[in-house]
C-alpha cells in the first residue's frame, strides 16, 4: 500500500529526484542510432533541462558508411564541441543513412526534443544527397537568409561551397539547420549561423523582445578580428569628426585679430 504520511511522500519525491537526475546526468552522453530510438519515444521521456538558460541541441549525421558502421563520425563530435562553446548543450547525436524517409523521421523526433537540430552531411548534388529535400518536407518555414551566411563563409575556404543546396527552416518551436559532411565545413558553416540561431529559437518560443534573451557570440569583421565599437564610442566618434559651431575666429598673418 502507499504511504501517505509526509515522511513517506517526501521519501518518493527524494527518490523520483534521485533518478531524474541520474538520467539528466547521463542520457546525454548515450549514443542513439535511428534503429535504437522507437518511433513513439522522445528525448524528452528520459531528459530534463537542468539549466534553462541553456539552449537544447539535437546532431544528426547523414552517412550510409556511418549507419553501417563503415566509417567514424567525426562531425558530429566537432560540431557538439561547437556548440559547447556556443553555450549551447548537445543532448544526442542520432546516425541515418541517406535515405530521405530516414532522415525525415529522424528531424521529427529530434525537434521533439531539441530547440536546434543540426544535420551534417547529404547536402551536395550527388545521387544520394538527399538532406536538403528531407529538410523541405518536415519543415514549416524556410528561413532563407541563413544558408546565405554560410555559403558566403565557405566560398572564403573554397569554392566548392557553391555546391551546397543545405537549408535552414523552422519546425514547431525548433530550428533545423543543415551543414556539409566534412568536419571543418561543418563548424564553419555553423560558426557563420550562430550570431542569429539563438534569437531566432527566442521568436519560435514567444520571446519577441528586440534585445534577445541569450547572448549573440561576437560578430567577426572581414579581416577575422572581433567587432569590439560599441554605439557609444560610434556616436563619440562621430560627434568629434564633426567641425564645431563654435569655430575660434581666424588669425590673420600679422597675429592680429580682427573683430567687427
Amino acid at each position: 500500500s502507499t504511504n501517505w504520511s509526509v515522511a513517506g511522500r517526501h521519501s518518493q519525491i527524494t527518490s523520483a529526484l534521485a533518478r531524474l537526475q541520474w538520467y539528466a546526468t547521463n542520457a546525454s552522453h548515450y549514443f542513439l542510432t535511428n534503429s535504437i530510438l522507437p518511433r513513439h519515444f522522445t528525448i524528452r521521456n528520459v531528459i530534463l533541462r537542468t539549466n534553462s538558460d541553456r539552449q537544447t541541441a539535437a546532431i544528426v549525421t547523414v552517412s550510409d558508411s556511418c549507419a553501417r558502421g563503415l566509417r567514424q563520425d567525426l562531425s558530429g563530435p566537432a560540431l557538439a564541441r561547437a556548440l559547447e562553446t556556443a553555450g549551447f548543450q548537445p543532448i544526442v547525436r542520432i546516425i541515418v543513412s541517406d535515405d530521405r524517409s530516414a532522415i525525415e523521421d529522424a528531424l521529427r523526433r529530434a525537434a521533439a526534443s531539441a530547440d536546434l537540430v543540426i544535420t551534417t552531411g547529404g547536402t551536395g548534388i550527388a545521387p544520394r544527397d538527399v538532406t536538403p529535400e528531407a529538410t523541405r518536407a518536415v519543415c514549416d518555414r524556410l528561413l532563407d537568409g541563413v544558408p546565405q551566411l554560410m555559403r558566403a563563409a565557405g566560398l572564403r575556404e573554397t569554392p566548392l561551397a557553391a555546391l551546397s543546396r543545405a537549408l535552414c527552416g523552422t519546425l514547431g518551436v525548433s530550428v533545423i539547420l543543415n551543414v556539409p559532411g566534412s568536419p571543418v565545413g561543418a563548424v564553419t558553416s555553423l560558426e557563420a549561423a550562430l550570431p542569429v540561431l539563438p534569437h531566432a529559437i527566442d521568436l519560435l518560443h514567444g520571446l519577441t523582445e528586440h534585445v534577445p534573451s541569450h547572448p549573440l557570440p561576437p560578430v567577426k569583421s572581414a579581416s577575422g578580428k572581433k567587432a569590439t565599437s560599441s554605439p557609444k564610442k560610434v556616436a563619440a566618434k562621430s560627434a568629434a569628426a564633426r567641425p564645431s559651431s563654435k569655430a575660434k575666429p581666424s588669425r590673420p598673418p600679422n597675429g592680429k585679430v580682427e573683430r567687427p
